[in-house]
């Protein structure tokens, strides 16, 4: 009898982080939905990163741990995990979040029911003071295509992509940071589909100051600025009135949509 085809592959890349990684690596082997493999990178780290890896794989044979002798960067790792990668869709999380035990099992459900070629979620925040949830409100209920023009609102860690297509296009190794903003461009400028559960918060975003987002913010929003620049888009800066223009372009892309839609009913 032939094994059952591994339907996710959940990809992770770790560095140094004993302080969560636990508790991550949980919230995917206990998923509901239990036709997975667990694809875990650890990128050279010098704490306990390695054993708590090695313990967790010795449980759950689902789990793969890849152990790197020097460090070589997430956009790197999360390539090497596609390459090991068997499932027909690819889940990320990365090491610091939560995904609730229903996520996979709703991922499934969406997958049979609607056609798309990668999908995100909102998330909810964790580690912070007081809940939130990201992108805002209206980011998130009026989410358009247009809004990645100049901002990147989808999550890296939400996104789950067909296996078949992500290894078409992979990461481009030659950005350190802000490669999911890349890969988001790359699947667009292809005509592929996404769809944006805004009723989904099965992700849990931690915020500490450890993050990428917070200790390489201005080399990240560099990265960001090449990949707008390079699609042709305007280059944005950190000023609280380059903010409030976006929130203009928003407010027009959401309202001409509406136009269009009712126009079509």
């Amino acid at each position: 009898m032939k094994n059952k085809p591994i339907f996710f592959s959940v990809i992770m890349s770790v560095y140094n982080d004993e302080k969560h990684l636990s508790e991550s690596i949980s919230s995917i082997i206990n998923q509901t939905f239990k036709n997975i493999e667990f694809i875990i990178v650890d990128d050279a780290s010098t704490d306990g990163t390695k054993k708590i890896i090695e313990k967790f794989s010795k449980k759950d044979k689902r789990i793969k741990g890849f152990f790197n002798k020097n460090n070589k960067g997430l956009t790197k790792n999360l390539n090497f995990g596609l390459s090991k990668a068997l499932g027909t869709w690819i889940v990320r999380q990365d090491s610091d979040d939560i995904s609730t035990k229903d996520r996979l099992q709703k991922a499934y459900n969406l997958i049979k029911e609607k056609e798309f070629d990668f999908y995100s979620t909102p998330v909810k925040l964790i580690g912070g003071e007081g809940s939130k949830i990201i992108p805002k409100y209206i980011t998130r209920n009026f989410f358009n295509v247009k809004f990645l023009d100049f901002k990147n609102c989808l999550i890296h860690g939400t996104l789950i992509i067909k296996n078949s297509i992500i290894q078409e296009i992979k990461y481009d190794e030659s950005y350190k940071y802000s490669q999911d903003f890349k890969l988001y461009h790359d699947l667009l400028n292809r005509d592929y589909k996404i769809y944006y559960d805004k009723y989904s918060f099965t992700y849990l975003l931690r915020i500490h100051e450890n993050q990428t987002s917070v200790i390489k913010k201005h080399e990240q929003f560099e990265y960001f600025n090449n990949i707008l620049a390079s699609n042709g888009l305007k280059k944005q800066n950190l000023k609280f009135w380059n903010k409030l223009i976006n929130q203009i372009f928003e407010l027009k892309i959401i309202i001409n949509d509406l136009i269009r839609r009712s126009l079509r009913s």
